[in-house]
């Protein structure tokens, strides 16, 4: 975001786009990958209902990007927001966040704005009135291509059709709000889930998929999440079992574990999800506060229907989004 950078340039007008073209949404992929040296792809962009603030020089060319994306039924989340190197200290990602701002504003069709801030846009947020949501805390963890611990997955698998159904709904009871439809669209892309049953109900769920390699690596990164179990145990043994799918896979051949990273979301004082992923040799990289903000004049400042502040404590990891 806002980093070190030059004079202020000439911003024009900022265009909104409801449902930018496969084209636009390629060129978008194509400016914050090389301006950011981020990895999203078409598919990251085109998953969830999303609206983006776009602005571009004389030259028709794109030097800021912005996003928001209903993730759930609850809240827009606002990712992808990134300025030229060119244009920067301008004000314009604060210009592109407010051009969303307005934009849900007069939709009325969300009561709040969530974003996971990273350590260069956490102060332009806060500038811009986002707030911590205190219940919660997400921090991002990162895996390198270590053996798995030597213990028995036998507890869990790759779902059924009905059972991931059945996933899916003890995700939205666990996780805060359903995200039915993102986590069926999840599944057909890499199918990469797996569950734990007890009896005939399915106790534990983790979802993965692939992440491209940024524009500086050549290496194709698993992102495990969302996880949600009824106990640390459970929790455990599907996010190895996701593991364990993914060094199977093709797309991974190697003699190696894939690079992993996960969203871990702690919930109060519960630390049972940090202790589930650092136990499978997870680390923690960053801290990324989880920051709202009231899209509605006289909306509730500290409220109840965020999604993650709605999750209980068996939400170990959310699924992924942009660190903003």
């Amino acid at each position: 975001m806002e980093s070190s950078g030059r004079e202020s340039v000439h911003v024009p007008k900022i265009e909104i786009c409801d449902s930018p073209s496969r084209d636009m949404i390629q060129e978008i992929c194509c400016f914050v990958n090389s301006e950011a040296d981020w990895n999203q792809t078409v598919f990251d962009l085109e998953v969830a209902d999303g609206t983006f603030a776009v602005a571009r020089n004389t030259n028709n060319e794109i030097i800021g990007v912005s996003s928001s994306h209903a993730l759930s039924p609850r809240n827009l989340w606002l990712g992808n927001v990134c300025v030229a190197k060119t244009a920067r200290r301008s004000g314009l990602a604060s210009r592109l966040v407010n051009s969303l701002f307005d934009v849900a504003a007069e939709q009325r069709i969300r009561s709040h704005i969530v974003l996971l801030a990273s350590k260069l846009g956490e102060g332009v947020y806060r500038r811009l009135g986002f707030r911590d949501v205190r219940s919660v805390a997400v921090a991002s963890y990162r895996r390198t291509s270590l053996p798995l611990p030597n213990f028995s997955t036998t507890v869990a698998g790759r779902p059924t059709a009905q059972e991931h159904d059945d996933a899916i709904r003890l995700e939205g009871e666990i996780g805060g709000s359903s995200r039915k439809e993102l986590l069926r669209k999840l599944f057909e892309k890499d199918n990469l889930c797996a569950v734990a049953k007890t009896d005939s109900s399915v106790v534990a769920a983790a979802w993965g998929r692939y992440k491209a390699p940024t524009p500086s690596t050549n290496e194709i990164t698993l992102h495990v999440g969302p996880v949600v179990a009824k106990t640390p145990d459970l929790a455990m043994r599907v996010v190895a079992e996701l593991l364990r799918m993914a060094r199977a896979d093709d797309a991974c051949a190697s003699t190696s574990l894939p690079r992993a990273s996960a969203l871990v979301v702690r919930i109060g004082d519960n630390k049972a999800s940090e202790q589930v992923f650092e136990s499978l040799g997870f680390e923690k990289a960053i801290d990324a506060p989880y920051l709202q903000k009231s899209i509605h004049d006289g909306a509730d400042p500290s409220p109840r229907d965020v999604d993650l502040a709605c999750a209980t404590d068996q939400c170990y990891a959310t699924m992924w989004w942009d660190i903003a």
